[in-house]
Parts: structure tokens; sequence; C-alpha cells
């Protein structure tokens, strides 16, 4: 049953996250008061900067107030924790998400119930921010290495099929083959959409153009059989269970 304090607006969820916060997590509570919270709605959920925490209103829309505390109890943790200052020389990307594991496993240490889109994993319970990383940089392909020529031609047929889903709403997939994929449009568009995209999960037989960039996202290719090299991301061969 959705809690009744998602029908609150935004600014009142905000408040009452920080009001409870002071209430019943004062240590929390007390970090929160030193962050300044931003709307850019051309993120999927949040962003902390600093001493800056930004948020996606229609991503609150549909959270509760225990939810927003979290999220604020988060943005708060990456301040009081320096990892502005700890990530400098490392790859931003894997930074930001080791560093938001770190900060979820103690919150959910402390009792916090996690919104959804939140980077958590039992796996990495009790590791600092930097082990994390580590273990992270070992897991993700980052390698670029192809300048093949790609064209355009698949741009709008792709468009038309984009189906967009908020943190509620549940995934009805609709698979399609015929090989000789034109893999550029779907991460030309990612680009153009200047979104907080973290992870992309690409079903495909790999016969296909990839773009001639590698994308700042990170990529896993979903094969049936590994054919042939990727230019970027990780790549997982499909093997039939017995």
């Amino acid at each position: 049953m959705m809690p009744q304090d998602v029908k609150q607006s935004t600014q009142q969820k905000l408040e009452n996250a920080k009001t409870k916060l002071m209430l019943e997590n004062p240590y929390f509570g007390s970090l929160v008061t030193s962050i300044e919270l931003r709307v850019n709605n051309n993120i999927a959920s949040i962003n902390p900067l600093g001493d800056v925490l930004e948020y996606n209103e229609e991503y609150l829309e549909v959270l509760s107030v225990n939810e927003v505390s979290t999220i604020l109890a988060n943005g708060a943790m990456h301040q009081a924790l320096f990892h502005s200052e700890r990530g400098e020389g490392k790859v931003s990307s894997i930074w930001r998400l080791a560093s938001d594991y770190a900060i979820n496993d103690l919150l959910v240490e402390n009792g916090f119930m996690l919104p959804p889109m939140a980077n958590y994993a039992s796996r990495f319970e009790r590791l600092y921010a930097e082990q994390l990383y580590t273990t992270l940089l070992c897991e993700l392909d980052l390698t670029e290495n192809d300048n093949d020529p790609v064209d355009e031609q698949q741009t709008e047929e792709f468009e038309q099929n984009i189906q967009r889903l908020t943190p509620q709403e549940s995934l009805e997939p609709s698979l399609k083959g015929g090989g000789g994929t034109n893999f550029t449009p779907v991460f030309d568009h990612i680009m153009q959409m200047n979104e907080d995209f973290k992870f992309l999960i690409y079903f495909t037989d790999g016969k296909g153009s990839f773009p001639n960039y590698k994308p700042n996202i990170d990529v896993l290719w979903v094969v049936p059989k590994v054919e042939g090299e990727f230019p970027f991301g990780e790549v997982l061969e499909l093997k039939k269970q017995i």
C-alpha cells in the first residue's frame, strides 16, 4: 500500500523529511542543515555535489517522506565524508557509484529506507569507498579503441520506440531482431538527453556498427554468443541453463 505522504508536494516532503531527521536522527539532521537543495530536472534522480544536493522534482513526487529523508542524509554524508575531495584523480562516474554504495550501506545499517534507484548491494557491506572503487574498476571494462564509421539511418525508428518509466512502473519488454544493427542512435540519444544515466544494458547479437566515441556511461552488452570485439563496456554471454 502506498504511504499517504507520497501525495504531499515536493516542498512539503522536503520540510517534513528535515524535521523527521532532526527528531529521529539528529546527527544526520544537523548535517542536512549545511547543504543547499537545488532543483535539476535534467537528471534522473539526485546528484550530490559537495555543499549542494541536486534533485529531480518528478523523482521526489513518487517517494515517501521516509525515502526523501534517506536522500537528504545521503547528500549530507557525501559532504561530511569529503567525497568530492577524496575523488580527485579518480574516474568520476566510478567514484560516484563507489561512494554512493558506501553511504547507502551505512544508512541501511542505521535503519533508513532506501528509495527506488538507490545504489546498494549487500556484497558491498562495510567497505570503504576506496575499496569499492577498486572493486568496481576491476569489474567494469573501460577500454576505448574503435573508430569504425557509422551512419544515422536508424535514429528516427529508435526514438519512436523509447519507453519512459517512473520508479514505480513495471517494464514490459518487447525484443526484436534482424541483424546489422546501428548501435549509435541509442548512445546519441542518451547523450543528447543530458540525464543522469548510470547504466545501459544492450541485448544484441553483437553484429552491427558501433559509435566512434566512448559514451560516458557504463554499458553491459548481453549476447547469445561472443563473436568479435566490443569497443567499450562489459560483455555478458548468455549460456543455456541445464
